[in-house]
């Protein structure tokens, strides 16, 4: 019989037929069958094709593997809704130890392992120590990220002298101005240190030390971590409310609500990002202060002095930017959902010989009052769901569609949305009225 080894509740996996990098694995005896982050799955004339891992991940090669040898099952997943799923057996090095297993291809995009280890392949072969830090020969290292709120060396001193001192333990230091955060939907949302181009998913763990001077980003952070199955503490920090654009975006995202491709950034590190702003978003893009309203601060960026002379004029209080895809467009709604719901649309369009990419009353657009009967369903459907996911009773939701791609978009979630201003007052005065003495009287 062979002699089994001995791993740890965390393991390294190579797949021998993609790429010699070790990829970070669960191993979980309270699971029968491992499985695998796959895409790019297809079925045709009796063979399976597939990518092992997703573009939004650092172990993505784009290598195609096929299989005649497969077995499909039908489940049902978490929403009630069936789905296929796909076994192969794939060879692997497990530690120091090379075997064939059979894998299950799923969606690990939002889960912190793309690889999970499960019982059957271990049978036999592997004995399974959860408090084990060193197996074969080496060290496994646990990676964690202090983030404070502003540059500190005490807390610098503190994060190396904890990796000094903690066997198997990296502890790195980080302000939250160093982050970069990126959010586009049907991916998997990123996270970089600007200052050294580290992809938080990286880490094991990211620890809040302090998050006061910067709840707003902290808040986002936290969003963002619970879509990656990044660990996080302390998760106080989950309940924050949006104040701003930035946790607003990244709640919207996280719930599966569209929003263009944006990235949130410090303002102390803007004037170096104009390169990367243009390889996600290509140009023209939106740059806005997400803590501004009715248009101030909002700049469509046509080239790179257009962007220098934002940088320029930025004022000296200002702590983030958000950086836009612009959507391309013939105007917006806002609409008004009252305790989920929609109870007031306005259509909104600039003026035409405006040069302004904005279509606010405020900047000089029209408005007409549209009836809510004649608004398609989903999109009704659409800004429902974003008010519930700010948990906002009241809420201006605004909606632009792309006039290429007819896509509709979600650009923010007001929680003040004139119902005492602005255009048709009379009419939101009325059925803010109603919607106040109706909420009352639950």
């Amino acid at each position: 019989m062979t002699q089994q080894q001995i791993i740890g509740a965390r393991s390294l996996v190579s797949f021998v037929a993609d790429t010699d990098q070790n990829v970070p694995a669960k191993v979980d005896t309270g699971a029968d069958y491992s499985s695998v982050w796959a895409s790019d799955i297809v079925e045709s004339n009796g063979s399976l094709t597939f990518v092992l891992f997703g573009p939004g991940s650092r172990y993505y090669t784009g290598v195609k593997h096929s299989s005649r040898h497969y077995e499909v099952t039908n489940v049902t997943n978490s929403f009630g809704h069936s789905e296929l799923r796909y076994k192969v057996e794939l060879s692997i090095r497990l530690e120091s130890r090379r075997i064939k297993a059979r894998f299950n291809l799923a969606d690990r995009s939002r889960n912190r392992y793309p690889v999970l280890i499960g019982k059957r392949t271990l049978s036999n072969k592997f004995l399974v120590n959860t408090g084990l830090t060193v197996s074969s020969g080496h060290t496994t290292q646990v990676r964690v990220l202090m983030l404070n709120s502003l540059e500190s060396a005490s807390v610098r001193n503190f994060a190396q002298t904890l990796t000094n001192t903690t066997s198997g333990l990296v502890c790195d230091f980080s302000t939250y101005d160093d982050l970069i955060i990126c959010l586009e939907n049907g991916k998997k949302a990123q996270v970089i240190r600007n200052s050294t181009g580290d992809m938080l998913e990286e880490y094991d763990l990211v620890y809040f030390k302090t998050h006061l001077k910067r709840q707003e980003f902290a808040g986002a952070l936290s969003e963002v971590f619970d879509s990656m199955g990044v660990q996080y503490i302390d998760q106080e920090i989950r309940h924050h409310v949006s104040n701003e654009k930035v946790t607003q975006y990244a709640r919207l995202c996280n719930n599966g609500i569209p929003i263009p491709k944006t990235l949130l950034v410090n303002a102390t590190i803007l004037n170096t990002q104009y390169d990367r702003f243009v390889q996600h978003l290509k140009l023209p893009f939106v740059l806005k202060d997400p803590a501004a309203d009715k248009g101030l601060r909002n700049y469509l960026i046509r080239d790179k002095d257009d962007f220098e002379r934002v940088v320029e004029t930025t004022e000296s209080d200002q702590l983030y930017f958000v950086a836009q895809e612009f959507i391309e467009n013939a105007g917006d709604l806002r609409v008004i959902v009252l305790d989920k719901k929609v109870e007031l649309v306005i259509g909104r369009r600039a003026a035409e010989e405006s040069s302004s990419h904005l279509n606010n009353t405020s900047t000089g657009g029209s408005a007409m009052l549209l009836p809510v009967s004649k608004i398609e369903s989903h999109l009704k459907s659409m800004s429902v769901k974003a008010a519930l996911a700010l948990n906002r009773q009241v809420a201006g939701v605004d909606l632009i569609q792309d006039v290429h791609t007819k896509k509709w978009y979600v650009l923010e979630v007001n929680n003040s949305p004139q119902v005492a201003s602005g255009a048709f007052t009379d009419e939101k005065i009325k059925i803010f009225g109603k919607f106040l003495r109706r909420y009352a009287s639950k």
